[in-house]
């Protein structure tokens, strides 16, 4: 690689290792322009987090689920001027499946590198380092099989529900800017969703799967806020 004037651009990169878990723990980039890149990796028993907690992660700790990274940020140092590049955290919770599942993920949202001085302190207590510019940014809700069936983007506002069928094996929808409990289906060979569908609704003889909705029907959902439109497709 070259710099803008031709000249030969060196980088040297080293690894390093957890002692507790063997997985790498640290990236360290040099570049020939005197910069020094780190990125460094947090895995469960980095952490010593209050059990019980709002987090699971002493539970991934108990069933020696510790290769997952928790915490992966990125510094950079200039001479004596060290700066935080980028933030990164998964945090994890105990669904109602059982599984040990990530929940919330937060992420620096910075215009400019945070100075070492002012990106506060991180763990051991902690997954997060205490400053207003690391904030979540997208959160994940389960369903009794340990299905993704709602993701919310949090910058953006915007969420998306993937529906499941055959036992909850198989997604076989995903519709974007609806809760999962303000979808409704019928005629994937299954039926479902949070909304009530009274059995009398249904007829036989249906072109795909063994029946489908009658002509004339009335599903209903307390989860619905009747300010908002929605879109009806056969």
């Amino acid at each position: 690689e070259y710099d803008k004037v031709g000249n030969a651009m060196e980088t040297i990169t080293q690894y390093e290792y957890s002692p507790i878990n063997f997985q790498v723990s640290s990236i360290i980039t040099y570049t020939n322009d005197d910069r020094k890149i780190e990125k460094k990796i947090y895995y469960p028993e980095n952490f010593d987090l209050p059990v019980p907690g709002t987090s699971a992660i002493p539970l991934l700790i108990t069933n020696n689920i510790v290769n997952i990274p928790i915490v992966t940020e990125t510094w950079q140092t200039r001479g004596t001027n060290k700066e935080l590049l980028s933030f990164s955290a998964i945090d994890f919770d105990k669904v109602s499946s059982g599984a040990l599942k990530p929940i919330i993920e937060y992420k620096l949202i910075a215009n400019a590198p945070i100075p070492s001085a002012s990106a506060g302190i991180l763990g051991p207590t902690s997954i997060l380092r205490n400053i207003p510019e690391i904030k979540p940014v997208s959160t994940t809700t389960y369903d009794a099989n340990g299905n993704a069936v709602q993701a919310n983007n949090l910058l953006a506002s915007k969420v998306a529900s993937t529906i499941y069928s055959h036992d909850g094996q198989y997604p076989i929808g995903n519709i974007i800017n609806a809760e999962r409990n303000e979808v409704a289906y019928s005629s994937f060979e299954d039926e479902g969703g949070d909304w009530a569908i009274s059995a009398g609704n249904y007829a036989q003889g249906a072109i795909t799967g063994g029946r489908c909705l009658s002509t004339n029907f009335n599903i209903a959902s307390p989860a619905v806020p009747n300010t908002k439109k929605y879109k009806l497709s056969f």
